[in-house]
């Protein structure tokens, strides 16, 4: 904490936590999910299609 240590004993220590895992995880699989949707949308829009049949050519592609 910049140079200050807590006493171990200390009230303000429970107010002090980091981000828990699941928090992180979460965190992660939501830019992921917010950039395939994108993806997909401009996809879709580019090729005047149906979000259904972008994301499911978009993925063919990334297959091939």
């Amino acid at each position: 904490m910049l140079g200050y240590r807590c006493p171990d004993n200390s009230p303000l220590l429970e107010a002090l936590q980091g981000a828990k895992e699941i928090d992180i995880v979460y965190s992660g699989l939501e830019e992921i999910m917010v950039q395939a949707t994108r993806e997909n949308w401009g996809f879709a829009n580019d090729r005047h299609t149906s979000l259904r049949d972008a994301c499911l050519a978009n993925s063919l592609n990334k297959l091939a």
